[in-house]
């Protein structure tokens, strides 16, 4: 199985600016659209595009990082970059919507170099590698479904079907003793249109932001995935993500992303993560990657 890290993607990029590091909570392969508001670091390899009203860098008050990296156009007027820098590589619109002193913080860079940045075969990979794992437990209840740990096993694997993730009032409870430790829960299968649907949402003990962190929900099978407010890491690498409404706690991989929905960033855990490609680590000049979170939100 691929080595895991830490809460965050190390991405090596080599920018116009120097050298420099990005901790990326949101990856999204394609496009963007919708009203979405990111509170985390966020990669974009399509375009924004569409009539929404959205947000980058919300919250978070003081960074002078890159909240969004996008490799495609910038084509929705109704959004804002509340803080921090935008590595662009398309047509960037509407250069008013940066909050601050304004054009230094617009970076642009050849696109095929901004999507060289992260390998989408890794995250595919890693999801089908979680969905091959022997499952520690197979869920099959449709009201009370809990997910522990094992002492000594530092990422333990669950699985259950589509139809009892979307059964209503999905009731999802996890015990997890160590900080160290990570649940994998498979959900497989999808209807006939390739799509998994939670139109009544789920209930979650997961207020703790650190405990919800320890959390990765694999969608292997899916083609669209259509959630409301959610908790825990979502690795769907090939799927179209709607969220209809509410918000998501944790880090976000997919190939297409739309709806309305804030996306927070969580402490602590042992989330998805990437390693630099070996291209990446060649433009940032071998610099020294280091995995220790550095921000405070």
């Amino acid at each position: 199985m691929r080595k895991m890290m830490n809460i965050f993607v190390v991405l090596a990029l080599a920018l116009t600016a120097g050298q420099a590091l990005a901790d990326l909570d949101a990856i999204v392969f394609g496009n963007v659209s919708g009203d979405l508001h990111f509170h985390v670091e966020t990669y974009i390899g399509g375009s924004v595009t569409g009539i929404g009203e959205s947000s980058y860098g919300s919250g978070m008050t003081g960074f002078d990082g890159y909240s969004l990296i996008l490799a495609g156009d910038y084509n929705q007027q109704n959004n804002k970059i509340d803080n921090g820098k935008v590595l662009y590589g398309g047509n960037f619109a509407y250069p008013n919507l940066l909050t601050g002193s304004g054009s230094e913080k617009l970076i642009h860079e050849d696109p095929d170099v901004i999507r060289s940045y992260v390998d989408q075969s890794y995250y595919v990979g890693l999801s089908q590698d979680y969905a091959n794992s022997t499952p520690a437990g197979i869920l099959n209840s449709v009201s009370n479904m809990t997910f522990n740990n094992i002492d000594g096993v530092n990422t333990q694997v669950y699985q259950m079907s589509a139809e009892v993730f979307t059964a209503r009032n999905a009731n999802f409870q996890f015990a997890i003793n160590d900080p160290d430790d990570t649940i994998v829960i498979n959900v497989t299968g999808a209807s006939p249109d390739g799509s998994i649907i939670m139109d009544n949402g789920a209930n979650f003990n997961l207020s703790d932001s650190e405990l919800a962190s320890q959390i990765i929900w694999n969608f292997v099978d899916a083609d669209t995935v259509i959630l409301k407010t959610f908790y825990g890491h979502i690795l769907a690498p090939t799927a179209n993500y709607v969220q209809s409404q509410g918000n998501i706690f944790g880090d976000l991989i997919v190939q297409e992303l739309s709806g309305s929905a804030q996306i927070h960033y969580l402490s602590g855990g042992v989330p998805i993560v990437s390693v630099p490609t070996p291209g990446a680590l060649m433009l940032a000049g071998f610099g020294v990657i280091t995995a220790a979170r550095r921000r405070v939100r």
